[in-house]
């Protein structure tokens, strides 16, 4: 039990209870004596009356000396330390901002539930202790947004608030959270308290400082409550999961592995890890866990041929359940469907307008597969073309060709598909008719001297440049073109490729949700020695990615607090899907149309679906468990496995001496998970302020009564 002072300062103003002792000694009356026989009787009674006055003037000296004492308290607002709560006696409103550690280490199991369970137990104290004037705001460590005002709440709405908390697997953020706690108590109230429920491990808590923190009120109290700290933090968990190689190829096996830890003091022998694919018990392997110890586990899992791969690791349930699984999906990768239209075929092979475009997608590594299907077709025959089964298309001095075409190649762009549009001496012609292009053409212009080609300034790193490493442009620039078609960015476009003089030769652009590309020369030899320079290939296969996507498959993991950003065609904006969580509940999400240069996802975040400027988007975050999503779209199903954070499995708790040393003597108690009142470990300040005015009331009439009978 001790003091503390909202005004401290004003306790030099102590100095004041002088002022009654020096009016009393400057107003005593110097008498001479002189000795009177005829009076010594009236002397004798005076004595008498003289000595009960004095003893008057001394009381009234003391009561004008407390009097003033007590003025300067109630200036200086004394508080009294003592245990109970935060609510207490006094005359203003007290306002409590309860932070309450809602990361994965708070579902540490007790013999009394939960860790998050019993700080939430004392929270509702807290609650119940509340009188009417009082107000009460939450503010938890994971979820909270970073600038959203806090509501103060009276006792009624506290309460549903305190049951819409929930425990989470992600990561906290105890000083930004704290910081906004500080921030948010309100300078109405006339007492301000913010009180911290937390286990303090040290994956969330080790490299908080309270000095780091923005200078906050004086008048804000700030205490922290260590939970249920002798529950100890004996777990199993997973550490340093590697899949190789990850994403996993169609119909080839991968490796998995681990390492086991044993957080706890006690040896372990034979516990078993399984291998989960799918929702069956592939495979079972038993391992002995020295004290702190960790022990290494491989499985080899063959991938599937098409679809989505998910799985999971699971260990023995414990203390912390949270942690006994790991979860892992992925998209399976598949080959990119090319179709490449010969716009002006002729007999000989090597002559033929497609022949190096053709062996640039098909080349493959020594023993592999080319990661591209490739089809070529004549400009006669594009009435008969399935559009819908192909990723891209990759035109070739393509001049007259049919109407219908013409049309079934837009629809297939606008949905999504991309295009290679190359010219040469029949695309030039007015007859191609697509004037929806991102670049308009001009006729052909010999080029004397022939020129070679530079990268645009601020395009290094497209993705079709991807394949040509870090200065891509020492490529271009041995190269020589003799012929063009002279290039004009519209509707958007822009150039990644550039003559020395600046003049546009490989324009991209967007139309619908499809990804455009216009080259100002052609795919052969005639114009340009492109096609047999090395660089050719990777150029190609680039070119081959950005149009069509990724031939790889895709990794379907993020860590609990991960957004999820699903991209589709653009038609579907408006449109709502389904995510259905690891507890089988499911939530609508609804497509917006993505604004280009606009990343609306943190960069954490995970992307599923192919993006594109004019793609629709939507987000999902509250992934807050973890466990499976099922993205239900209408045309397939994406499956998202959510981890805890790595640093969350860390739940070894800061000892009580470093905590004290990081807080800098704030208060800093513990809270049993078995304790039967825990109002009994949140301080509690009493407000002395009535007390000390009802005292400065009782002198004050002690005071009149004894100055009128003085």
């Amino acid at each position: 039990m001790s003091f503390q002072f909202l005004h401290a300062a004003l306790l030099w103003g102590m100095g004041l209870v002088f002022l009654p002792i020096l009016i009393h000694l400057l107003r005593r009356r110097l008498v001479r004596r002189y000795q009177l026989p005829t009076f010594e009787f009236l002397l004798r009674t005076q004595r008498r009356i003289t000595n009960r006055s004095r003893l008057r003037n001394w009381i009234l000296l003391f009561l004008r000396v407390c009097a003033v004492g007590i003025i300067i308290f109630l200036a200086s607002r004394p508080l009294l330390e003592t245990e109970g709560g935060v609510t207490g006696i006094g005359w203003f409103p007290v306002h409590t901002v309860t932070v309450i550690d809602n990361s994965a280490s708070m579902a540490f199991e007790t013999e009394k539930g939960s860790r998050f369970d019993v700080a939430k137990r004392a929270v509702r104290r807290m609650i119940e202790d509340m009188s009417d004037a009082d107000r009460m705001s939450i503010a938890t460590t994971v979820g909270e947004p970073a600038a959203a005002p806090l509501e103060e709440l009276q006792r009624r709405e506290a309460l549903a608030a305190l049951e819409r908390v929930r425990q989470t697997d992600g990561k906290g953020a105890p000083a930004r959270v704290v910081q906004h706690a500080l921030e948010n108590a309100s300078p109405k109230a006339g007492r301000r308290n913010v009180v911290v429920f937390s286990d303090f491990a040290r994956g969330d808590w080790e490299s908080f400082q309270i000095r780091n923190l923005k200078q906050w009120n004086p008048h804000v109290h700030l205490q922290f409550v260590r939970v249920a700290p002798e529950a100890g933090v004996e777990d199993l968990s997973f550490q340093n999961v590697k899949m190789k190689p990850w994403p996993p190829k169609a119909g080839f096996s991968f490796t998995i592995g681990a390492r086991v830890f044993n957080r706890g003091e006690e040896k372990k022998s034979k516990v078993p890890v399984q291998l989960f694919v799918g929702d069956e018990l592939q495979e079972t392997i038993e391992v002995d866990l020295e004290p702190n110890g960790t022990s290494p586990v491989s499985f080899r899992v063959n991938a599937p041929e098409k679809g989505v791969l998910y799985g999971r690791l699971e260990l023995p349930k414990d203390n912390l359940p949270a942690t006994n699984r790991f979860y892992f999906a992925a998209g399976i990768g598949k080959r990119l469907r090319a179709l490449v239209i010969d716009g002006d075929p002729k007999r000989g092979l090597q002559d033929s307008e497609t022949f190096f475009v053709v062996n640039a997608l098909s080349a493959a590594p020594l023993g592999g597969e080319s990661p591209v299907l490739t089809r070529v077709v004549a400009s006669y025959e594009l009435n008969n073309v399935p559009w819908e089964e192909y990723d891209y298309v990759i035109a070739c001095n393509l001049g007259r060709w049919p109407e219908q075409a013409k049309q079934g190649l837009r629809d297939f762009v606008e949905k999504g598909g991309g295009l290679f549009w190359a010219t040469g001496e029949l695309s030039s012609e007015k007859a191609a008719g697509l004037g929806w292009l991102p670049a308009t053409t001009g006729g052909p212009v010999t080029l004397r001297p022939s020129r070679n080609l530079k990268i645009t300034q601020g395009e290094e790193a497209h993705p079709a440049f991807s394949f040509l490493g870090a200065n891509g442009e020492r490529f271009f620039s041995a190269l020589r073109l003799a012929r063009i078609t002279p290039l004009e960015p519209v509707r958007g476009g822009r150039a990644l490729l550039e003559l020395p003089d600046g003049a546009p030769m490989l324009v991209v652009g967007s139309v619908g949700s499809g990804q455009v590309m216009v080259w100002g020369s052609t795919c052969d030899r005639d114009w340009t020695d492109l096609a047999v320079r090395p660089v050719f290939v990777p150029f190609m296969r680039g070119v081959s990615d950005f149009l069509g996507g990724t031939r790889k498959g895709v990794s379907s993991s993020a860590v609990a607090g991960d957004s999820v950003e699903i991209s589709a065609t653009i038609p579907r904006v408006g449109e709502a899907i389904q995510i259905r969580g690891p507890a089988q509940e499911e939530r609508a999400i609804q497509f917006t149309e993505k604004t280009p240069g606009i990343e609306a996802a943190p960069s954490e975040g995970l992307r599923l679906g192919k993006a594109g400027s004019g793609a629709a988007v939507a987000y999902y975050r509250d992934a807050w468990r973890a466990g499976f999503y099922r993205v239900l779209t209408p045309d397939e199903k994406h499956f998202v496995a959510v981890n805890v954070p790595a640093s969350e499995a860390n739940i070894s708790l800061v000892e009580m001496s470093t905590l004290k040393e990081k807080l800098e003597k704030l208060d800093v108690r513990d809270l049993p998970a078995d304790d039967s009142d825990p109002l009994r470990s949140i301080l509690r300040l009493i407000d002395l302020g009535a007390l000390l005015f009802l005292a400065l009331g009782g002198i004050f009439v002690a005071e009149a009564f004894l100055a009128d009978r003085t």
